[in-house]
């Protein structure tokens, strides 16, 4: 539904961002894309693009952003591991 939908628009906002070389606003899609993939229960790639904002955010020496998503990833990370200790 919704999540999908969100996931499709973000996508699509990454490829144009990424041909235009706009860095700072491509790593704040990603940061989203990780809330959606929270949200439907993909830790692994929400993690994933939490770095990978992380790694922009670094490149720019936005410090604050990179401590944010660091935060998301230690977060995601947490849930992940309470998931699988649920699931056995």
């Amino acid at each position: 539904g919704e999540f999908a939908e969100a996931l499709a628009w973000y996508e699509l906002d990454m490829e144009l961002l990424k041909r235009r070389g706009a860095w700072t606003d491509l790593a704040a899609t990603l940061h989203n894309l990780g809330h959606v993939a929270i949200e439907t229960g993909n830790l692994e790639r929400a993690t994933a693009y939490f770095a990978e904002s992380r790694d922009l955010y670094a490149a720019f020496d936005l410090d604050e952003y990179v401590q944010e998503e660091t935060e998301m990833i230690e977060y995601a990370q947490s849930l992940r591991a309470n998931k699988s200790l649920t699931q056995r």
